[in-house]
């Protein structure tokens, strides 16, 4: 969790247009393989929900936390619509069916969770699966990179 700096605190930087545009360039973000929200962000994600429902905070406010300490625009905008589908009446499970981001598996999960009241658990859980597909993912390139190496230096 990061703090929020006043803005009559944090020093002023001025920029002439011509180095505006190259500082937008270079905090473009690039997503050159795989998607931004990855299973890394997931895990993160279901993890921060889970620990702010377990402490008592409503799931709008605890959305906004997130938007809040986003760092990267993108992330930023993707939460932002949420927090706006979820006002408009939608359920979190409903939201996560309309985003091409989450799987059915995590909709059903939440779906569940909500009408159970056990949303936290679930958020937790699901927290726990993508840390195990993560931790999956990183002994399987741990595997195969030495034979990857053995065979270019055979090459």
């Amino acid at each position: 969790m990061g703090f929020k700096l006043d803005p009559s605190i944090a020093p002023s930087i001025k920029t002439t247009s011509s180095s505006g545009t190259l500082e937008s360039l270079l905090k473009k973000e690039i997503t050159l393989f795989g998607r931004f929200f990855n299973t890394k962000k997931k895990e993160d994600f279901y993890a921060e929900l889970a620990v702010l429902l377990k402490a008592g905070v409503h799931l709008r406010e605890s959305l906004e936390i997130l938007v809040q300490n986003q760092k990267k625009e993108k992330l930023k905008a993707f939460f932002e619509g949420m927090l706006h589908d979820l006002d408009l009446g939608q359920g979190l499970s409903e939201v996560l069916q309309s985003r091409k981001e989450f799987t059915e598996y995590e909709y059903y999960s939440l779906q569940i969770g909500e009408e159970s009241g056990d949303l936290p658990k679930v958020m937790d859980e699901l927290g726990q699966f993508f840390a195990r597909k993560n931790e999956q993912r990183r002994g399987l390139m741990n595997a195969m990179t030495y034979p990857i190496i053995i065979l270019c230096t055979a090459i």
